[in-house]
């Protein structure tokens, strides 16, 4: 298709703020755009539309806005309509304001403070506060309120003290509002009027008297055509917007009715009461919220509604909008808040969390946030951007002679929240800024790379999900709190690469536009159970997420246009922990691994298991030799070739077509470590290996033609080139980049590393940044060679371990009767002293860990070891609070757990919440038969 010259544009940012004039100018240019007038654009199409039109932070050129498009076109459909896009438009990361310009994470939360608006009870309001405004610094900097009783208070806004109360009669006031033009304070009330008084003074200036109904809410606002009036917008109890008309008369200064007022408009928007108006300057128009479950649209000129929305199933009592993004936000009686695109008419999001009425919204665009109040005096604070929720806090204080509180205010200039009951009390929002090296303060347990953005994307235990610039190191986006408080464990990207899946350990999976941070699709699990694998297939007729995990069973997702998923069915086989995932290029094969050691392939259109793989003499390997950790298929001519490794350290290579095993290399690894991450390139010519030291290694295998390798010759046909210590923790995921034949590693210690295939170390993503293309800028572009105490140990640990042989580890895994011997103590521990278990006493005296008690490892392993492996993950055992170990020992070695970390004892015994091992206190308590008594160490 052959371009038509586009006429000279100014570049339209994406950078600034998107503003009515913008978006005007983007709908035509869309329209134009759209020739055969469809209602969408194809990639081309939006190419060709805003291609030197549209500034990213990829840039303006057409690779760039081809991004643009994909970040866009999430459901990859192909193609993008205008409601995509501007929803896209208003909800986009625009430079990412959860980074400032030094490349740091900043934490904002609304703390409690001693600040509050504490007065005599002669001056304090004596009903609940129904209205409050801020009057801005040349009206005194004051916050006016006024309550049920009628009373009019004024307070000081930069400490809460009491300014000046006035009680004028004893009708319910409903609402208070700032006059702009005369900088007077209006105050409504059910004895239907409006009140004008001096803002500071409080003299009473002027009123509207004898309105039709009792206005319950008021806004008030100077036209932007003529600037010698002011307008007022009521809200009554009939469901009527009307528009007030007010003129100050200049000669007159002394008499308290100062103002000329007539009846500029009048619309009957709604069914029921309207609960709150507010103006919106970008539009021109004035927004109504009712009881009759609605919000309206009223243009101020035309005076006709413009548009109306739904969503809300109950009442709706507050509305507010967002200046910078563009949407109106509405809380109602259904505990919900909702957002809602005025130039769509559709619902943005939904945000659910509220266990009450819903009564207050704010919106605080600088920190990209909404706030709501809830009747039960819950305040919960919203990201804009992902719709999730960053805080929740109470008020706690009891307040009289009515325990709530009836309005709430956020003042931008001092950067608190105003709260009110019978007096008004200050959140400050504080923030807690940390470097961008500590975008994750957590375990990492996945880092992945998209090629469609040249970007990688990890996670970590907290929940976060930070998303990197592979070119520079720098962090692009980061979202928190993914899965709430649970653990993110397993994370994919779907078959286009436009969407992030990610699994927690609680076996709820979610699928992610990561642009944004929105979340496109959640997926229930019915188990509960611990996500370790994620993929997503696209068949002929249908797309599906599959996931794998503790729960021992392969589950599918439906992949259609619901946001809510249940698993639409599951495989079972597997008779322990499935600890991997991996699917055959072009193919429905997929393979999965078990803590058990067991391999199996499956096609999943079918549902049936193909071939199980077991290596040579695997029964007689102890319990803690067998765990698969990882599985791969290879790329191209050899994708039929899948790569095992795990704790027996051996890098495995099978012919899944024929189970087969064709291959088998010692890694040489750590003795007592295990092989947890392993990627491959597309070419086929190298694998790399993690383990839980942090060590990795490089493999040369383009010798391998995916043919049987005899024994002699396995060394040199897969052969290791370099080996260094990349992490100080485990290495939980490694991922080839391609760029610059680069591959990715995350880690325990809570960093993501960029290295190339020699190990030299391009740099930690947030603590350093580089250009991709400038060796200069890397850290070290040359692997480290290892210490001489890392050499001796891993020259030490490169021995092959001879074949087991038939013993008491084979009897142990073929007779059913066997019952291990007593456990000495030379059998436990390398060291001296006593290992101890820390159970929570679960009788009815116990809480909060004060009647903890110790068992020592020894009795309780006895228990442990004789049961059968089903019985393992008893609630007894998943009850463990703490291991402690005998001092200066920081290995445990009996039977079952040979040489393994923490980290992998935790998930032997079922013990999700392990934290690293640590010494016992010096006197602490024991339980045995019954009896209590105190230990000494």
């Amino acid at each position: 298709m052959i371009r038509a010259p586009k006429e000279p544009r100014e570049k339209i940012s994406l950078e600034e703020t998107i503003n009515m004039d913008v978006l005007k100018d983007l709908k035509e240019m869309f329209s134009k755009a759209d020739i055969d007038r469809g209602g969408s654009l194809d990639l081309e199409e939006f190419v060709n539309a805003f291609s030197g039109v549209l500034s990213t932070k990829d840039g303006v050129d057409d690779a760039a806005i081809e991004k643009l498009f994909m970040r866009i076109d999430a459901n990859s459909d192909e193609t993008v309509d205008w409601d995509e896009f501007v929803t896209y438009m208003l909800m986009e990361n625009q430079g990412n304001p959860h980074l400032n310009a030094n490349n740091q994470v900043e934490a904002l939360k609304f703390i409690p403070s001693n600040i509050s608006g504490r007065v005599q009870d002669s001056n304090a309001h004596k009903e609940i506060i129904t209205g409050i405004c801020k009057l801005p610094p040349g009206s005194g900097n004051r916050y006016a309120t006024a309550a049920r009783d009628g009373s009019v208070v004024l307070w000081n806004a930069k400490d809460l003290s009491h300014v000046r109360t006035i009680r004028d009669g004893h009708a319910w006031a409903t609402e208070t509002m700032f006059l702009p033009l005369t900088q007077k304070l209006g105050v409504t009330s059910f004895a239907r009027c409006l009140k004008i008084y001096d803002s500071h003074s409080l003299d009473l200036v002027g009123s509207i008297q004898d309105l039709p109904f009792a206005p319950l809410t008021a806004d008030a606002w100077v036209p932007p055509k003529r600037k010698d009036v002011e307008l007022v917008a009521f809200g009554d109890v009939s469901g009527q917007v009307m528009v007030y008309e007010l003129k100050a008369r200049p000669d007159d200064k002394k008499s308290d009715d100062r103002y000329n007022h007539r009846l500029k408009w009048a619309c009957q928007q709604h069914k029921d009461l309207v609960t709150r108006v507010r103006y919106i300057q970008d539009l021109n128009c004035v927004v109504s919220a009712s009881v009759d479950k609605t919000l309206a649209l009223t243009d101020v000129e035309l005076r006709v509604p413009l548009k109306r929305f739904e969503g809300h199933v109950k009442g709706v009592n507050a509305c507010g909008w967002s200046p910078f993004y563009k949407f109106v936000c509405s809380g109602g009686q259904d505990r919900r808040v909702i957002l809602f695109n005025p130039f769509s008419q559709k619902p943005l999001a939904t945000l659910k969390g509220h266990n009450a009425s819903v009564i207050e919204v704010a919106v605080n665009d600088r920190e990209n946030q909404i706030i709501s109040l809830s009747s039960d005096k819950c305040v919960k604070v919203w990201d804009i951007r992902n719709h999730r929720c960053l805080q929740t806090f109470n008020d706690k204080e009891v307040h009289r002679p009515d325990d709530s509180i009836g309005v709430m205010h956020y003042d931008s200039a001092q950067k608190w929240l105003i709260t009110g009951s019978t007096s008004i009390k200050a959140w400050p929002l504080k923030s807690m800024v940390s470097v961008g090296r500590d975008a994750h303060t957590s375990h990492v347990s996945c880092a992945v790379y998209n090629t469609n953005f040249n970007e990688a994307v990890s996670s970590d235990y907290s929940g976060t999900v930070c998303v990197w610039s592979v070119a520079t190191g720098e962090l692009r986006f980061r979202f928190t709190r993914a899965h709430e408080d649970s653990k993110i464990t397993a994370m994919s990207f779907d078959t286009n690469k436009r969407r992030l899946l990610t699994g927690s350990e609680d076996g709820e999976c979610k699928i992610w536009n990561f642009s944004n941070g929105s979340c496109l699709k959640t997926m229930k699990s019915k188990s509960k159970a611990e996500v370790t694998g994620l993929l997503s297939t696209q068949g002929t007729d249908r797309k599906q997420v599959v996931a794998v995990g503790w729960d021992r069973k392969i589950t599918f997702y439906e992949d259609g246009d619901n946001k809510i998923v249940h698993p639409s069915g599951s495989i079972s086989g597997h008779t322990s922990d499935i600890l991997s995932l991996s699917r055959m290029h072009g193919s429905p094969l997929i393979a999965t691994s078990d803590y058990e050691g067991h391999v199996w392939t499956w096609n999943v259109e079918s549902g049936s298991s193909r071939r199980h793989l077991r290596p040579p003499n695997h029964d007689q390997k102890p319990q803690a030799e067998r765990a698969v950790e990882k599985v791969m298929f290879l790329q191209g001519r050899l994708r039929h070739v899948l790569v095992t490794v795990g704790a027996d350290r051996y890098l495995r290579f099978w012919d899944s077509f024929h189970a087969a095993l064709v291959g088998e290399v010692f890694t040489g690894h750590k003795a007592g470590e295990t092989i947890m991450a392993m990627c491959s390139d597309p070419d086929n010519q190298y694998i790399f290996t993690g383990d839980t030291l942090g060590f990795a290694k490089t493999w040369d295998i383009s010798r391998f033609n995916g043919k049987a390798v005899p024994k002699s010759f396995q060394l040199d046909v897969v052969q290791e080139t370099v080996c260094w210590r990349a992490h100080q923790k485990a290495i939980t995921s490694m991922e080839w980049v391609g760029q610059k034949d680069l591959f990715l590693t995350s880690s325990a210690d809570s960093h993501v590393c960029l290295w190339t295939k020699n190990g030299g170390h391009v740099g930690v993503f947030g603590e350093n940044t580089w250009d991709i293309h400038d060796v200069s800028t890397w850290k070290s572009p040359q692997a480290q060679p290892l210490k001489d105490s890392y050499s001796k140990v891993m020259a030490s640990s490169a021995q092959e371990p001879r074949p087991p042989t038939a013993s008491t580890s084979a009897k142990e895994t073929t007779d059913p009767g066997f019952v291990p011997s007593p456990i000495t103590r030379s059998d436990q521990w390398t060291g001296s002293g006593e290992f101890y278990v820390r159970f929570p006493d679960e009788g009815p005296s116990s809480s909060d860990g004060d009647s903890d008690f110790d068992v020592p490892m020894s009795l309780w392993l006895d228990d442990w070891i004789a049961k059968p492996r089903g019985d393992h993950a008893s609630h007894h055992f998943a009850q463990c609070r703490k291991i402690f170990t005998p001092e200066g020992c920081g290995r445990i070695n009996f039977p079952g757990t040979t040489g393994r970390p923490s980290t992998a004892v935790a998930h032997l015994l079922h013990i999700s919440e392990l934290s690293d091992f640590e010494p016992r206190p010096a006197t602490s308590i024991s339980k045995k038969d019954g009896e209590e008594s105190r230990n000494e160490q």
